[in-house]
């Protein structure tokens, strides 16, 4: 569960990192240093974004969230019922 904690720190630090960053570029407008210059939308804004969903590609959701499986089982009855139905 630490690791899933780990986890959700780094990516809320890398996403506050890219809303600094974006904040700034809106404020300079259209036409300023950072929304002129490419390369910083791609080092500030994609990479930031990538790197989150790499993270995120190691972890499973039900390994944060928790799995009901209850739910699940009747989920998937009911899903099993639509298609006998048709």
């Amino acid at each position: 569960m630490l690791r899933q904690y780990k986890l959700l720190a780094i990516a809320a630090v890398v996403i506050i990192a890219r809303c600094i960053f974006r904040v700034i570029e809106f404020g300079q407008g259209h036409s300023g240093y950072l929304a002129s210059h490419e390369v910083y939308m791609y080092v500030f804004d994609t990479l930031p974004m990538f790197l989150v969903q790499v993270l995120f590609h190691f972890v499973r959701a039900d390994d944060v969230f928790g799995t009901n499986h209850r739910a699940v089982k009747k989920l998937d009855s009911e899903i099993i019922g639509l298609y006998e139905r048709a």
